[in-house]
Formats: C-alpha cells, structure tokens, sequence
C-alpha cells in the first residue's frame, strides 16, 4: 500500500507519483479515505467538470479556493481587477525593495541557510506591506500559517469534514471556530486581519490591500468573513507556497552549474526559468475535490 501522506513522500514525491500513474488508475486510499486520481487525462477531467467534482468545503477558506461556480467567479473577477498589469506594477516594485532589504543585510562571509534568512523572508515582509503591518507584525505573520495548519491537523479524525488535500486542512477558518477551535492565536490572527484589512477598506488608506478590495462597498462586494478569507490566503500563500517555490529555484540553480551561466543576466530566460519552477517543482502538489453525486472517473465508480 503507498501511504501519499508520509513523510518520505513529502520529501521526495515522485518515485511514488511514477508508481500512482503506472497502475493507470484512480486508487482509494485507506487511511485518509480519499480518491487519488493520478492519471493526467483524469486529472483534467476532474478540473473541469465542477458541478460533479466540487471545491466546496475543500480549502482553508470558502471564497475563492474552496468555492465553486457563481461565487467563485465573483471574487475571482475582483481579484483580476487587482492584479491587473497597472496594479501589479507596485506589487513588483514593493517585492523589489523588500528583496533588496533582506539581501543587503545576509553576511557573505559565511554560508547561508537560505530558506530561513531568505526564502522565508521576503514573502513575509512583502505580505507585511500588502497589510500595511509595522514591522513588529512580521513574526505573528510568520507563525500563523502554522497556527492555521495545526488547527487543521486537529481535526483529521473528523471523517465528514476531511478534504484529503494532504494538508490537514478541510474548513475556512470560520467554520474551524464553529468546530471549537479554541486558540488564543487563532484569535489574535482574526483580530488582526480585521483590524488591517477592514481599517484599510473603512479609511481608504493607501497600500495595496486598499485597492485590492476597493470593491468592498459595491452591490455584491465582499463581506466581512470574506474578507478575512481571502487575507488567510494571503498569509498561506506568503509562508507556505511562495517560500517553497523560491526554496525550489534556488536548489536547481545550485545543482546545475551549466543552468547558472545560461541564465546569467538576461532578464527574459530568467522569467521563463521561474515559469518552468512552478511546473517543474510545484509548491502545491494536490488539491481536493468533494464528488457531488455518483459518477465515473476512470473507470472507477464514485
């Protein structure tokens, strides 16, 4: 039996991914209970076809990752807003400054460890500028993701609410809160996401996150539990995806010499080499879907 939530998968999940897709089928897993479809042509038709294979209830949060159809498009639709060319040309330049700050201050004297005075860094410190956060914010933003997944972890035996990402995460936050997560940080994260995000939105302050959901007051604009929502996505994303993806970058980089001299300076090839990263290497590995009704997925009945 291939246990996909060891800790030896993790760390190396491909031998296990090349023995998933050589069996040609979709497999149940016994200890998690789930479905794993490996297979690429199944795997699409699993992405496409929602109403039958649904996000709901299969996230951290139940806005934009863990929402389908009409709701999903809705906030999908503001965030291409704010990540629209004009927008994302202040992002660049405050992930510049940011970058430019933690570099300029690593010693290199001496070797490095370069997930934690690097990689785990600089998103952090962007996300702290996104929210507008002071400075003194940065390890709360450090430690919540953590807070967030353990959170998660506690609720594995719960058979009807586990999403089997692998993640230990099957609720929004606020359905973790309903279940009686009782954590003095998990309060303190809520508390401080209203207070950043919320205060940024009532004040029109300036930063990112204002124009972000510069919506908020519209017919059909966010509400308050979304937003926090979608600021809980921030912070995973800032913590655990971004740093992994940077993390991976490096590792190849280090391992192929010939790759480091191709690359050189020229700006194009390294944007397209960062694109390959997130192909190659990608820091979301699985993602969870809930079937909706009985159905067949190579040829296997759900």
């Amino acid at each position: 039996m291939i246990d996909i939530y060891s800790q030896e998968v993790k760390e190396n999940p491909y031998p296990t991914y090349e023995k998933l897709r050589s069996t040609g089928r979709v497999i149940f897993e016994e200890s998690q209970r789930v479905w794993i479809v490996p297979c690429y042509e199944e795997v699409r038709d699993v992405l496409r076809k929602s109403e039958l294979f649904s996000s709901r209830n299969a996230g951290v949060e139940d806005t934009l990752l863990g929402a389908d159809g009409l709701l999903h498009g809705r906030v999908r639709k503001m965030l291409q807003i704010a990540f629209s060319p004009s927008k994302i040309g202040s992002l660049s330049s405050a992930i510049k400054n940011e970058a430019d700050k933690v570099t300029r201050n690593l010693n290199t004297t001496k070797e490095i460890e370069f997930v934690s005075e690097v990689a785990g860094v600089v998103p952090t410190a962007v996300l702290s500028w996104m929210l507008n956060a002071s400075s003194d914010d940065i390890p709360d933003l450090k430690n919540w993701p953590r807070v967030i997944m353990n959170l998660g972890d506690k609720r594995k035996g719960d058979k009807k609410s586990r999403s089997g990402s692998g993640h230990g995460i099957g609720g929004s936050i606020f359905r973790l809160r309903s279940k009686g997560a009782d954590s003095s940080e998990f309060a303190r994260f809520e508390a401080f996401i209203k207070s950043h995000i919320g205060g940024a939105v009532r004040d029109e302050s300036s930063g990112w996150v204002a124009e972000l959901l510069a919506q908020r007051n519209q017919d059909g604009g966010l509400t308050d539990n979304e937003l926090v929502d979608l600021a809980c996505l921030f912070v995973i994303a800032a913590s655990e995806t971004t740093t992994s993806f940077i993390s991976s970058a490096i590792l190849i980089l280090a391992q192929d010499r010939a790759l480091q001299e191709q690359l050189g300076d020229k700006t194009g090839d390294l944007e397209t080499f960062m694109e390959e990263v997130l192909r190659y290497e990608s820091p979301v590995q699985r993602r969870p879907r809930y079937v909706t009704e009985e159905t067949e997925i190579g040829g296997v009945k759900l």
